[in-house]
């Protein structure tokens, strides 16, 4: 699936295709030179994507840059006869889509036929992944090869790396209790990072408003541009097979580079009265800088915090972020404290 959605992979299924044309250009009497089919697909492999990019420098035309690099490995010119550049690239689109509808509907009756029973441990199944999805799929957790649970922070770096490897330079939506690295990943691979509030209605409307190829919660919702920007556990977990795929490592190691800082997991609290907590915590970080995009997040000196109320029930959520185990323990029991004292 990666080499078929890859640059190299895309230009050889054009290359099948202008064969397959010309293939029947002969059958129905058009005259071709001895040898011209035979010729093109003996090089349909031979892709050398920097001399079509040379090609395209001069040409300023993509297919034309990819017609031209064909018939010089080929040494005829023939291909493309009676075609747009419209008709090459919809049918190659489409033959792409097919491929990842029929790799949907396999997981899809993999899962049906074989419901999830629990892990016997990575020597017993040598499992490197297992994707946990909930009952409509629209989610999905993963577990690497140590039966260790990857967080909705870790898979959202790596689809978000994966999307704009594909797409440069495009706006990537996560919610706000989203570890740093997402952003981090972001910025590093020439993307652009979009806070928003937790939520799938508020992730959709600004995914909307920003145009964003992607975005990820650390709740296990990803949602998708080309999926109606709908959540897709499905979708997620293919990209995710994808990379690790092409990785040739396990999950964990695949996962090594955004394990960057320590999360505390959202902890709950019940208490009498949220605005009252909220408001005596931010007095008491009031020289830290804040923000109230969704309850109350605070950035420290190599931690950061957010406390929101819960949406559904009468709780107080604390997400916090630090540097080392050490750091996000000792930090989390100093912000409990200061709940605790009012709650």
């Amino acid at each position: 699936m990666a080499e078929l959605w890859s640059e190299a992979g895309k230009v050889v299924l054009e290359r099948e295709l202008w064969v397959a044309v010309l293939e029947a250009q002969r059958d129905l009497g058009i005259d071709l030179p001895d040898g011209v089919v035979e010729d093109h697909r003996a090089v349909i492999d031979r892709v050398d994507l920097e001399s079509i990019r040379q090609r395209e420098q001069v040409t300023r035309h993509d297919v034309k840059a990819r017609i031209e690099e064909f018939c010089a490995l080929a040494g005829h010119e023939h291909v493309h006869k009676g075609m747009t550049s419209r008709d090459l690239t919809e049918n190659v689109e489409q033959l792409q889509v097919e491929e990842l509808l029929a790799a949907h509907r396999r997981l899809s009756d993999l899962l049906a036929a074989y419901p999830l029973r629990g892990l016997k441990g990575p020597v017993g199944t040598q499992q490197d992944l297992l994707d946990l999805f909930d009952g409509d799929a629209d989610r999905v957790f993963l577990v690497d090869e140590a039966a260790e649970p990857v967080s909705g922070t870790l898979t959202t770096a790596l689809v978000a790396r994966s999307v704009l490897r594909r797409e440069p330079g495009a706006a990537i939506v996560h919610n706000l209790i989203c570890g740093r690295v997402v952003p981090e990943v972001i910025a590093e691979h020439g993307g652009r990072a979009v806070r928003t509030r937790v939520g799938h209605s508020f992730i959709k409307a600004v995914m909307a408003e920003e145009g964003a190829a992607f975005g990820g919660e650390h709740s296990g919702h990803y949602y998708f541009r080309d999926n109606w920007r709908a959540d897709s556990g499905l979708i997620a977990a293919l990209i995710v097979l994808a990379e690790l795929s092409a990785s040739g490592g396990t999950l964990s190691d695949l996962l090594a580079p955004f394990r960057r800082h320590v999360a505390s997991g959202e902890l709950n609290s019940r208490v009498a009265d949220p605005v009252a907590v909220i408001e005596h915590v931010s007095r008491h970080y009031a020289s830290s800088p804040q923000d109230r995009l969704d309850g109350l997040t605070v950035e420290c000196d190599g931690w950061w915090f957010n406390l929101r109320p819960s949406n559904t029930e009468p709780l107080l959520r604390l997400n916090l972020e630090a540097g080392d185990a050490d750091a996000c323990a000792e930090r989390v029991a100093e912000v409990q404290a200061l709940i605790d004292a009012v709650g």
